[in-house]
């Protein structure tokens, strides 16, 4: 059985914005992992998906050994491209995405988070990553199925089946059951 994590399209980051040296142009390469390898032996792509800051989610990040604290940083995830799905609507404008998780059991995903610079000395400070569940991974991505289907109105009947009812002929006797 698989689990469904929804997220906003625009957590959803596949590729790298980076300049081309020879032309100078801005270009967008797909992020893939640095070890994972395909069954072919090329890199596997990846997707990376931004967590929602602390107002936005029921989980709460303690401290990491050095004492940086990590739950009002920028977070991430790293997640198999292939694994992450979208909502259109009208197929055209992607509305929502959700991420498929197979082996709910035994999944375990790192969180990243990202590096501060300190005003007096001007160094980076490097946060270290956390391990979470796919139980606390629902507590920081809190948006249901059935919310986002609420909110994206997918829920609702479709207008073709409004205009019907509207000239069926036992509309006012309908009508007036309901009352």
């Amino acid at each position: 059985m698989d689990d469904r994590i929804f997220f906003s399209a625009r957590q959803v980051v596949v590729v790298n914005k980076v300049v081309d040296p020879a032309t100078g142009r801005i270009a967008y390469k797909p992020f893939y992992h640095s070890t994972v390898r395909n069954p072919d032996g090329s890199r596997k792509r990846y997707a990376k998906i931004w967590i929602p800051d602390k107002d936005h989610r029921k989980f709460t990040f303690t401290a990491d050994e050095n004492g940086l604290e990590r739950n009002g940083r920028r977070g991430y995830i790293q997640v198999p491209y292939e694994n992450v799905r979208t909502i259109t609507k009208d197929g055209k404008k992607t509305l929502q995405s959700f991420l498929i998780i197979n082996n709910a059991s035994e999944a375990v995903f790192t969180v990243y988070f990202q590096h501060h610079r300190d005003k007096v000395t001007g160094k980076f400070d490097h946060p270290q990553s956390c391990k979470v569940s796919l139980k606390e991974l629902k507590q920081i991505f809190v948006r249901r199925e059935i919310d986002v289907k609420r909110d994206l109105g997918l829920d609702r009947p479709n207008p073709e089946n409004k205009q019907e009812k509207a000239k069926s002929p036992n509309r006012k006797k309908d009508l007036g059951k309901a009352r």
